[in-house]
Protein backbone atom coordinates (compact mmCIF):
# COMPACT_ATOMS: atom_id res chain seq x y z
CA UNK A 1 0.00 0.00 0.00
CA UNK A 2 1.51 3.32 -1.10
CA UNK A 3 -0.14 6.63 -0.06
CA UNK A 4 -3.48 4.92 0.54
CA UNK A 5 -3.49 3.20 -2.86
CA UNK A 6 -2.60 -0.50 -3.32
CA UNK A 7 0.06 -1.21 -5.91
CA UNK A 8 -1.41 -2.03 -9.31
CA UNK A 9 -4.87 -0.62 -8.45
CA UNK A 10 -6.43 2.84 -8.89
CA UNK A 11 -9.07 2.35 -6.18
CA UNK A 12 -8.01 3.68 -2.76
CA UNK A 13 -8.03 1.10 0.01
CA UNK A 14 -10.84 1.78 2.51
CA UNK A 15 -10.36 0.39 6.04
CA UNK A 16 -13.27 -1.69 7.36
CA UNK A 17 -15.10 0.10 10.17
CA UNK A 18 -17.75 -0.81 12.74
CA UNK A 19 -19.57 0.94 15.58
CA UNK A 20 -16.48 0.63 17.66
CA UNK A 21 -14.32 2.40 15.07
CA UNK A 22 -11.63 1.07 12.79
CA UNK A 23 -11.67 -2.70 13.03
CA UNK A 24 -8.38 -3.45 11.29
CA UNK A 25 -6.20 -2.44 8.38
CA UNK A 26 -5.73 -4.76 5.40
CA UNK A 27 -2.43 -6.22 6.63
CA UNK A 28 -3.87 -7.24 10.01
CA UNK A 29 -6.96 -8.64 8.35
CA UNK A 30 -4.90 -10.87 6.09
CA UNK A 31 -2.75 -12.14 8.97
CA UNK A 32 -5.78 -12.87 11.08
CA UNK A 33 -7.83 -14.56 8.37
CA UNK A 34 -4.82 -16.58 7.16
CA UNK A 35 -4.29 -17.90 10.66
CA UNK A 36 -7.98 -18.82 10.94
CA UNK A 37 -7.93 -20.40 7.48
CA UNK A 38 -4.97 -22.70 8.15
CA UNK A 39 -6.41 -23.76 11.50
CA UNK A 40 -9.51 -25.23 9.87
CA UNK A 41 -8.99 -29.01 9.41
CA UNK A 42 -12.13 -29.29 7.27
CA UNK A 43 -10.68 -26.89 4.67
CA UNK A 44 -7.43 -28.86 4.49
CA UNK A 45 -9.29 -32.18 4.31
CA UNK A 46 -11.50 -30.86 1.47
CA UNK A 47 -8.50 -29.50 -0.42
CA UNK A 48 -6.56 -32.78 -0.18
CA UNK A 49 -9.62 -34.89 -1.07
CA UNK A 50 -10.48 -32.78 -4.14
CA UNK A 51 -6.84 -32.84 -5.27
CA UNK A 52 -6.65 -36.63 -4.98
CA UNK A 53 -9.93 -37.11 -6.83
CA UNK A 54 -8.76 -34.74 -9.59
CA UNK A 55 -5.46 -36.60 -10.00
CA UNK A 56 -7.19 -40.01 -10.10
CA UNK A 57 -9.73 -38.85 -12.72
CA UNK A 58 -7.05 -37.16 -14.81
CA UNK A 59 -4.81 -40.24 -14.66
CA UNK A 60 -7.67 -42.52 -15.67
CA UNK A 61 -8.58 -40.27 -18.63
CA UNK A 62 -4.94 -39.93 -19.73
CA UNK A 63 -4.41 -43.68 -19.53
CA UNK A 64 -7.46 -44.29 -21.72
CA UNK A 65 -6.44 -41.72 -24.33
CA UNK A 66 -2.78 -42.77 -24.39
CA UNK A 67 -3.65 -46.47 -24.58
CA UNK A 68 -6.04 -45.78 -27.47
CA UNK A 69 -3.31 -44.00 -29.45
CA UNK A 70 -0.86 -46.78 -28.56
CA UNK A 71 -3.21 -49.54 -29.79
CA UNK A 72 -4.04 -47.70 -33.03
CA UNK A 73 -0.37 -47.00 -33.65
CA UNK A 74 0.56 -50.63 -33.01
CA UNK A 75 -2.27 -51.92 -35.25
CA UNK A 76 -1.22 -49.58 -38.05
CA UNK A 77 2.43 -50.64 -37.88
CA UNK A 78 1.60 -54.35 -37.84
CA UNK A 79 -0.82 -53.96 -40.75
CA UNK A 80 1.90 -52.13 -42.63
CA UNK A 81 4.25 -55.12 -42.10
CA UNK A 82 1.56 -57.47 -43.43
CA UNK A 83 1.19 -55.37 -46.59
CA UNK A 84 4.97 -55.28 -47.07
CA UNK A 85 5.42 -59.05 -46.56
CA UNK A 86 2.46 -60.01 -48.77
CA UNK A 87 3.77 -57.87 -51.65
CA UNK A 88 7.17 -59.59 -51.57
CA UNK A 89 5.66 -63.06 -51.04
CA UNK A 90 4.70 -63.23 -54.70
CA UNK A 91 8.32 -62.76 -55.81
CA UNK A 92 9.99 -65.61 -53.87
CA UNK A 93 9.51 -69.42 -53.78
CA UNK A 94 6.58 -70.42 -51.58
CA UNK A 95 8.48 -72.51 -49.05
CA UNK A 96 8.53 -72.50 -45.27
CA UNK A 97 12.17 -71.43 -45.26
CA UNK A 98 11.38 -68.65 -47.73
CA UNK A 99 8.48 -67.44 -45.57
CA UNK A 100 10.61 -67.38 -42.42
CA UNK A 101 13.37 -65.49 -44.25
CA UNK A 102 10.83 -63.01 -45.63
CA UNK A 103 9.21 -62.26 -42.26
CA UNK A 104 12.34 -62.30 -40.08
CA UNK A 105 13.20 -58.59 -40.65
CA UNK A 106 9.59 -57.66 -39.82
CA UNK A 107 9.21 -59.79 -36.69
CA UNK A 108 10.26 -57.13 -34.18
CA UNK A 109 7.89 -54.15 -33.75
CA UNK A 110 9.30 -50.81 -32.66
CA UNK A 111 7.84 -47.31 -32.67
CA UNK A 112 6.25 -44.91 -30.14
CA UNK A 113 6.06 -46.37 -26.59
CA UNK A 114 7.78 -49.57 -27.74
CA UNK A 115 11.43 -48.96 -28.54
CA UNK A 116 12.19 -45.64 -26.89
CA UNK A 117 15.14 -47.11 -25.00
CA UNK A 118 16.56 -48.66 -28.16
CA UNK A 119 16.92 -52.06 -26.46
CA UNK A 120 13.49 -53.71 -26.62
CA UNK A 121 10.77 -54.41 -29.16
CA UNK A 122 7.60 -56.45 -29.45
CA UNK A 123 8.06 -59.90 -31.09
CA UNK A 124 5.61 -60.71 -33.91
CA UNK A 125 4.67 -64.09 -35.43
CA UNK A 126 3.39 -64.27 -39.02
CA UNK A 127 0.88 -66.85 -40.24
CA UNK A 128 -0.91 -67.52 -43.54
CA UNK A 129 -4.25 -69.32 -43.23
CA UNK A 130 -6.14 -70.93 -46.10
CA UNK A 131 -9.72 -69.64 -46.35
CA UNK A 132 -10.81 -72.87 -48.03
CA UNK A 133 -9.39 -75.39 -45.48
CA UNK A 134 -9.00 -73.14 -42.38
CA UNK A 135 -5.50 -74.62 -42.10
CA UNK A 136 -2.18 -72.89 -41.46
CA UNK A 137 -0.16 -72.99 -44.69
CA UNK A 138 2.89 -71.03 -43.51
CA UNK A 139 4.23 -69.91 -40.13
CA UNK A 140 7.25 -67.75 -39.40
CA UNK A 141 8.44 -69.20 -36.08
CA UNK A 142 6.56 -72.35 -35.06
CA UNK A 143 6.11 -75.68 -36.82
CA UNK A 144 2.31 -75.81 -36.85
CA UNK A 145 1.80 -76.29 -40.57
CA UNK A 146 -1.43 -78.15 -41.31
CA UNK A 147 -3.19 -77.31 -38.05
CA UNK A 148 -6.69 -75.87 -38.31
CA UNK A 149 -7.31 -72.69 -36.39
CA UNK A 150 -10.04 -72.50 -33.76
CA UNK A 151 -13.41 -72.15 -35.66
CA UNK A 152 -14.76 -69.16 -33.61
CA UNK A 153 -11.48 -67.32 -34.24
CA UNK A 154 -11.65 -68.06 -37.96
CA UNK A 155 -15.20 -66.66 -38.04
CA UNK A 156 -13.85 -63.38 -36.66
CA UNK A 157 -11.07 -63.24 -39.25
CA UNK A 158 -13.32 -64.06 -42.19
CA UNK A 159 -16.02 -61.59 -41.10
CA UNK A 160 -14.00 -58.47 -42.01
CA UNK A 161 -11.33 -57.59 -44.56
CA UNK A 162 -8.92 -56.47 -41.84
CA UNK A 163 -8.82 -55.61 -38.15
CA UNK A 164 -7.37 -56.53 -34.78
CA UNK A 165 -8.66 -58.45 -31.80
CA UNK A 166 -7.53 -59.79 -28.43
CA UNK A 167 -8.60 -63.39 -27.84
CA UNK A 168 -7.51 -66.81 -26.59
CA UNK A 169 -5.66 -68.97 -29.13
CA UNK A 170 -5.87 -72.69 -28.22
CA UNK A 171 -3.03 -73.53 -30.60
CA UNK A 172 -0.59 -71.45 -28.53
CA UNK A 173 -2.54 -71.81 -25.24
CA UNK A 174 -2.36 -68.12 -24.43
CA UNK A 175 -4.20 -64.86 -24.82
CA UNK A 176 -2.99 -63.19 -28.01
CA UNK A 177 -3.25 -59.85 -29.77
CA UNK A 178 -3.92 -60.59 -33.46
CA UNK A 179 -3.99 -58.39 -36.53
CA UNK A 180 -5.30 -59.83 -39.79
CA UNK A 181 -5.76 -58.84 -43.40
CA UNK A 182 -7.32 -60.86 -46.19
CA UNK A 183 -4.88 -60.95 -49.11
CA UNK A 184 -6.50 -62.06 -52.34
CA UNK A 185 -9.43 -64.48 -52.24
CA UNK A 186 -7.79 -67.58 -50.80
CA UNK A 187 -5.64 -66.50 -47.86
CA UNK A 188 -5.71 -64.54 -44.62
CA UNK A 189 -2.48 -63.13 -43.25
CA UNK A 190 -2.42 -63.04 -39.46
CA UNK A 191 0.17 -61.53 -37.14
CA UNK A 192 0.03 -62.45 -33.46
CA UNK A 193 1.89 -61.38 -30.37
CA UNK A 194 1.45 -62.24 -26.71
CA UNK A 195 -1.04 -60.07 -24.83
CA UNK A 196 1.28 -60.35 -21.82
CA UNK A 197 3.97 -58.54 -23.83
CA UNK A 198 1.54 -55.82 -24.91
CA UNK A 199 0.30 -55.38 -21.34
CA UNK A 200 3.87 -55.08 -20.10
CA UNK A 201 4.50 -52.26 -22.57
CA UNK A 202 1.27 -50.57 -21.49
CA UNK A 203 2.17 -50.88 -17.81
CA UNK A 204 5.79 -49.76 -18.17
CA UNK A 205 5.34 -47.04 -20.78
CA UNK A 206 1.76 -45.98 -21.46
CA UNK A 207 0.55 -45.93 -17.84
CA UNK A 208 3.80 -44.39 -16.62
CA UNK A 209 3.52 -41.57 -19.18
CA UNK A 210 -0.17 -41.00 -18.39
CA UNK A 211 0.46 -40.86 -14.63
CA UNK A 212 3.37 -38.45 -14.99
CA UNK A 213 1.32 -36.24 -17.32
CA UNK A 214 -1.63 -36.25 -14.91
CA UNK A 215 0.51 -35.56 -11.84
CA UNK A 216 2.37 -32.69 -13.50
CA UNK A 217 -0.76 -31.04 -14.89
CA UNK A 218 -2.89 -31.44 -11.80
CA UNK A 219 -0.15 -30.39 -9.42
CA UNK A 220 -0.18 -27.03 -11.18
CA UNK A 221 -3.98 -26.94 -11.47
CA UNK A 222 -4.56 -27.75 -7.78
CA UNK A 223 -1.93 -25.21 -6.72
CA UNK A 224 -3.70 -22.54 -8.75
CA UNK A 225 -7.10 -23.69 -7.41
CA UNK A 226 -5.78 -23.50 -3.87
CA UNK A 227 -4.55 -19.94 -4.34
CA UNK A 228 -7.93 -18.89 -5.74
CA UNK A 229 -9.94 -20.71 -3.04
CA UNK A 230 -7.68 -19.28 -0.31
CA UNK A 231 -8.39 -15.77 -1.53
CA UNK A 232 -12.13 -16.44 -1.66
CA UNK A 233 -12.13 -18.12 1.76
CA UNK A 234 -10.29 -15.15 3.29
CA UNK A 235 -12.99 -12.85 1.97
CA UNK A 236 -15.72 -15.11 3.37
CA UNK A 237 -14.08 -15.04 6.81
CA UNK A 238 -14.08 -11.26 6.66
CA UNK A 239 -17.77 -11.28 5.80
CA UNK A 240 -18.63 -13.69 8.62
CA UNK A 241 -16.66 -11.72 11.18
CA UNK A 242 -18.11 -8.37 10.15
CA UNK A 243 -21.67 -9.73 9.99
CA UNK A 244 -21.48 -10.39 13.73
CA UNK A 245 -20.90 -6.64 14.30
CA UNK A 246 -23.46 -3.87 13.83
CA UNK A 247 -21.79 -1.57 11.29
CA UNK A 248 -22.80 2.06 10.94
CA UNK A 249 -24.33 3.38 7.73
CA UNK A 250 -20.99 4.87 6.68
CA UNK A 251 -19.25 1.59 7.53
CA UNK A 252 -21.70 -0.34 5.37
CA UNK A 253 -20.89 1.76 2.32
CA UNK A 254 -17.17 1.39 2.89
CA UNK A 255 -17.60 -2.35 3.34
CA UNK A 256 -19.56 -2.62 0.11
CA UNK A 257 -16.90 -0.73 -1.86
CA UNK A 258 -14.15 -2.92 -0.41
CA UNK A 259 -16.03 -6.15 -1.10
CA UNK A 260 -16.79 -5.12 -4.68
CA UNK A 261 -13.10 -4.50 -5.28
CA UNK A 262 -12.14 -7.80 -3.63
CA UNK A 263 -14.62 -9.71 -5.77
CA UNK A 264 -13.28 -7.98 -8.88
CA UNK A 265 -9.72 -9.00 -7.90
CA UNK A 266 -10.82 -12.63 -7.43
CA UNK A 267 -12.55 -12.60 -10.81
CA UNK A 268 -9.42 -11.28 -12.50
CA UNK A 269 -7.31 -13.91 -10.74
CA UNK A 270 -9.63 -16.72 -11.84
CA UNK A 271 -9.62 -15.44 -15.44
CA UNK A 272 -5.82 -15.30 -15.54
CA UNK A 273 -5.45 -18.78 -14.06
CA UNK A 274 -8.15 -20.23 -16.34
CA UNK A 275 -6.07 -19.19 -19.35
CA UNK A 276 -2.98 -20.75 -17.75
CA UNK A 277 -4.79 -24.01 -16.95
CA UNK A 278 -6.11 -24.22 -20.49
CA UNK A 279 -2.62 -23.61 -21.88
CA UNK A 280 -1.14 -26.33 -19.65
CA UNK A 281 -3.79 -28.87 -20.64
CA UNK A 282 -3.47 -28.28 -24.40
CA UNK A 283 0.25 -27.65 -24.94
CA UNK A 284 3.24 -29.95 -25.05
CA UNK A 285 5.54 -29.11 -22.13
CA UNK A 286 8.79 -29.43 -24.09
CA UNK A 287 8.04 -27.69 -27.40
CA UNK A 288 4.91 -25.59 -26.84
CA UNK A 289 3.14 -27.27 -29.77
CA UNK A 290 -0.38 -28.59 -29.24
CA UNK A 291 -0.42 -31.97 -27.48
CA UNK A 292 -2.30 -35.17 -28.33
CA UNK A 293 -5.28 -34.19 -26.15
CA UNK A 294 -5.74 -30.88 -28.01
CA UNK A 295 -5.28 -32.60 -31.38
CA UNK A 296 -7.93 -35.24 -30.64
CA UNK A 297 -10.34 -32.50 -29.51
CA UNK A 298 -9.70 -30.59 -32.74
CA UNK A 299 -10.18 -33.70 -34.88
CA UNK A 300 -13.32 -34.73 -33.01
CA UNK A 301 -14.74 -31.25 -33.58
CA UNK A 302 -13.71 -31.36 -37.24
CA UNK A 303 -15.31 -34.73 -38.00
CA UNK A 304 -18.51 -33.91 -36.08
CA UNK A 305 -19.09 -30.38 -37.44
CA UNK A 306 -16.90 -29.85 -40.50
CA UNK A 307 -16.58 -33.35 -41.95
CA UNK A 308 -17.06 -32.07 -45.51
CA UNK A 309 -14.51 -29.26 -45.19
CA UNK A 310 -11.33 -29.95 -47.21
CA UNK A 311 -8.37 -30.59 -44.90
CA UNK A 312 -4.86 -31.94 -45.45
CA UNK A 313 -3.59 -34.20 -42.66
CA UNK A 314 0.22 -34.47 -42.51
CA UNK A 315 1.94 -36.98 -40.23
CA UNK A 316 5.72 -36.54 -40.10
CA UNK A 317 8.71 -37.51 -38.02
CA UNK A 318 12.42 -36.78 -38.11
CA UNK A 319 14.78 -39.13 -39.93
CA UNK A 320 17.80 -40.29 -37.88
CA UNK A 321 16.51 -38.59 -34.73
CA UNK A 322 17.51 -41.60 -32.61
CA UNK A 323 21.09 -41.34 -33.91
CA UNK A 324 21.16 -37.68 -32.84
CA UNK A 325 20.06 -38.64 -29.32
CA UNK A 326 22.54 -41.51 -29.15
CA UNK A 327 25.56 -39.55 -30.43
CA UNK A 328 24.98 -36.05 -29.05
CA UNK A 329 22.62 -36.66 -26.15
CA UNK A 330 18.92 -36.14 -25.47
CA UNK A 331 19.47 -32.47 -24.68
CA UNK A 332 20.55 -31.93 -28.29
CA UNK A 333 17.49 -33.88 -29.47
CA UNK A 334 15.21 -31.72 -27.31
CA UNK A 335 16.86 -28.61 -28.74
CA UNK A 336 16.19 -29.85 -32.30
CA UNK A 337 12.50 -30.42 -31.53
CA UNK A 338 12.14 -26.99 -29.92
CA UNK A 339 13.91 -25.29 -32.82
CA UNK A 340 11.68 -27.05 -35.37
CA UNK A 341 8.46 -26.10 -33.55
CA UNK A 342 9.64 -22.49 -33.21
CA UNK A 343 10.37 -22.42 -36.96
CA UNK A 344 6.95 -23.93 -37.75
CA UNK A 345 5.17 -21.43 -35.50
CA UNK A 346 6.78 -18.54 -37.36
CA UNK A 347 5.93 -19.88 -40.83
CA UNK A 348 2.45 -21.36 -40.34
CA UNK A 349 -0.76 -19.39 -40.60
CA UNK A 350 -3.53 -19.25 -37.98
CA UNK A 351 -5.47 -21.71 -40.13
CA UNK A 352 -2.95 -24.49 -39.40
CA UNK A 353 -2.45 -26.69 -36.34
CA UNK A 354 0.85 -28.27 -35.32
CA UNK A 355 0.66 -31.00 -32.66
CA UNK A 356 3.27 -33.28 -31.13
CA UNK A 357 2.10 -36.86 -30.62
CA UNK A 358 5.24 -37.93 -28.78
CA UNK A 359 8.95 -38.39 -29.40
CA UNK A 360 9.74 -36.89 -32.81
CA UNK A 361 6.29 -37.58 -34.30
CA UNK A 362 4.15 -34.57 -35.26
CA UNK A 363 0.87 -33.86 -37.03
CA UNK A 364 0.29 -30.79 -39.17
CA UNK A 365 -3.22 -29.82 -40.28
CA UNK A 366 -4.04 -27.53 -43.20
CA UNK A 367 -7.72 -26.59 -42.88
CA UNK A 368 -9.82 -25.42 -45.85
CA UNK A 369 -7.29 -26.85 -48.30
CA UNK A 370 -7.05 -29.80 -50.66
CA UNK A 371 -3.75 -31.43 -51.60
CA UNK A 372 -2.58 -29.44 -54.62
CA UNK A 373 0.70 -28.81 -56.45
CA UNK A 374 0.81 -25.41 -54.78
CA UNK A 375 0.63 -26.94 -51.28
CA UNK A 376 3.19 -29.55 -52.35
CA UNK A 377 5.66 -26.81 -53.35
CA UNK A 378 4.91 -24.94 -50.13
CA UNK A 379 5.73 -28.02 -48.01
CA UNK A 380 8.93 -28.75 -49.95
CA UNK A 381 10.08 -25.14 -49.51
CA UNK A 382 9.12 -25.23 -45.82
CA UNK A 383 11.19 -28.38 -45.20
CA UNK A 384 14.23 -27.30 -47.25
CA UNK A 385 14.44 -23.94 -45.47
CA UNK A 386 13.92 -25.45 -42.02
CA UNK A 387 16.76 -25.71 -39.46
CA UNK A 388 16.78 -29.53 -39.69
CA UNK A 389 19.99 -29.51 -41.73
CA UNK A 390 21.80 -27.92 -38.77
CA UNK A 391 21.18 -31.13 -36.83
CA UNK A 392 21.81 -33.45 -39.82
CA UNK A 393 18.18 -34.58 -39.74
CA UNK A 394 15.77 -35.38 -42.54
CA UNK A 395 12.00 -35.54 -42.53
CA UNK A 396 9.49 -38.14 -43.80
CA UNK A 397 5.81 -37.36 -44.35
CA UNK A 398 2.62 -39.33 -44.83
CA UNK A 399 -0.27 -37.23 -46.17
CA UNK A 400 -4.02 -37.86 -46.24
CA UNK A 401 -6.52 -35.69 -48.13
CA UNK A 402 -9.81 -35.21 -46.26
CA UNK A 403 -12.67 -35.90 -46.52
CA UNK A 404 -12.20 -38.17 -49.54
CA UNK A 405 -9.79 -40.63 -47.88
CA UNK A 406 -10.97 -40.93 -44.25
CA UNK A 407 -13.96 -40.15 -42.04
CA UNK A 408 -12.60 -40.45 -38.48
CA UNK A 409 -9.37 -39.88 -36.54
CA UNK A 410 -8.23 -43.54 -36.13
CA UNK A 411 -8.77 -44.11 -39.85
CA UNK A 412 -6.89 -40.99 -40.97
CA UNK A 413 -4.05 -41.67 -38.53
CA UNK A 414 -3.68 -45.29 -39.69
CA UNK A 415 -3.57 -44.26 -43.34
CA UNK A 416 -1.08 -41.44 -42.71
CA UNK A 417 1.08 -43.76 -40.61
CA UNK A 418 1.21 -46.34 -43.42
CA UNK A 419 2.32 -43.68 -45.88
CA UNK A 420 4.89 -42.30 -43.46
CA UNK A 421 6.52 -45.72 -43.16
CA UNK A 422 6.29 -46.22 -46.91
CA UNK A 423 8.28 -42.98 -47.28
CA UNK A 424 10.88 -44.32 -44.85
CA UNK A 425 11.16 -47.63 -46.71
CA UNK A 426 11.59 -45.74 -49.98
CA UNK A 427 14.72 -44.05 -48.62
CA UNK A 428 13.55 -41.44 -46.07
CA UNK A 429 13.49 -37.66 -46.48
CA UNK A 430 10.50 -37.72 -48.79
CA UNK A 431 6.74 -37.20 -48.95
CA UNK A 432 4.20 -40.00 -49.46
CA UNK A 433 1.27 -38.06 -50.98
CA UNK A 434 -2.46 -38.90 -50.99
CA UNK A 435 -4.02 -41.59 -53.17
CA UNK A 436 -0.73 -43.54 -53.30
CA UNK A 437 0.78 -41.12 -55.83
CA UNK A 438 4.54 -41.38 -56.51
CA UNK A 439 6.91 -40.38 -53.71
CA UNK A 440 8.17 -36.80 -53.65
CA UNK A 441 11.83 -36.35 -52.65
CA UNK A 442 12.72 -33.51 -50.28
Amino acid sequence: QVNGVRKGHNTPYVPLTTNSGVLSDESNWRKRTKAELFEQPLIWFSFILISLISIVISTWMNIGDTESVFMNSMYSRILDRIHSASRHWGTIPHTEAGFQKLTAPLSCLDGPFIDESGTTCLPLHFTIVSIRTHQIDYQSTRHVIGYQIYPPNFTIFSGKQMGYVELYTPLYQEQSFLVWNRVGTNRIWIVDTSVAGVQQLIEHSVIHKAIMMALTTFFLVTLISFLISKRATTLLYQLLSISKQAPTKEGKHRLQRTLVKEMYDIGQLMHEHHDLVRHLSERDALTGAYNRYALEKAMENHFSKYAHTPTVFVLFDLDHFKELNDTEGHQKGDEALQTLVHYCTEHLSENNILARLGGDEFILLFFDQHWTSSLEKQLIKWVRESPLGTYHLGLSMGIVDLPSEATNFPEVYRLADQRLYAAKRAGRNRIAPPRNAPMIPL
